[in-house]
């Protein structure tokens, strides 16, 4: 067996650190980091963007903060 494939996880992409843009997602978003992610994904401001999200997914993504941290 290679090496990479021991000391790996099963998808090569997943052994490469998050890009910079992408680092602050994963810690508690404040109003600010909401508005960020708001602009880079292209909506006019946050209100938009959730509304996207309950279309897209069925409920707000603070419910799905909150099941992800719940584990």
């Amino acid at each position: 067996m290679r090496s990479f494939a021991r000391t790996a996880p099963s998808c090569p992409a997943a052994a490469r650190p998050a890009p910079a843009h992408e680092q602050h997602l994963g810690k508690t978003p404040t109003r600010a980091a909401i508005e960020r992610v708001a602009q880079l994904t292209g909506f006019r401001d946050p209100e938009r963007m959730r509304l996207a999200f309950i279309r897209a997914f069925g409920q707000p993504p603070q419910s799905l903060r909150r099941a992800a941290r719940a584990g």
